[in-house]
């Protein structure tokens, strides 16, 4: 079910979890840690993505921070939900330019998110990819940028 996040919420009880990569970030981060498994295997992409994680220079889906923002004010709890790693906490932080306040908490899931959380009614899950809805009976996909 598609709905619009600024609506369904009930203050205090609704909880977004935000995916990063390919829905607040745009999705190069994703093309690119695709094209390295693709290139020299799944493994050896995640050692090399370890390394370079200055690699990232990533642009802000700006409409859905200011959608996200609204929720905030509208009683949303808002939690960034990511398959990145703790060992990218920095560079995710400095991808956010300041934004991290938004967020009442951030799950690292490192390649696992989708066993991170366990979505309710009063969920809603925001992610481009339909693999990582988990189940959530509230969904948004209109800010994916893949």
């Amino acid at each position: 079910m598609n709905n619009n996040i600024t609506t369904n919420i009930i203050p205090g009880k609704t909880t977004i979890f935000c995916d990063m990569d390919g829905t607040l970030l745009d999705g190069s981060h994703d093309k690119w840690f695709i094209n390295m498994v693709n290139t020299i295997g799944e493994e050896n992409a995640i050692k090399t993505y370890r390394k370079v994680t200055n690699k990232d220079s990533l642009i802000i889906n700006k409409g859905l921070l200011l959608t996200l923002y609204i929720a905030k004010a509208k009683g949303a709890k808002i939690v960034l939900w990511t398959n990145r790693g703790e060992a990218q906490r920095a560079m995710t932080e400095a991808n956010l330019a300041g934004h991290m306040h938004l967020f009442s908490d951030s799950i690292y899931g490192a390649g696992e998110k989708n066993t991170k959380i366990e979505p309710d009614n009063n969920s809603i899950v925001v992610d481009n990819e339909a693999k990582n809805h988990v189940g959530a009976t509230n969904v948004d996909i209109q800010f994916g940028t893949k």
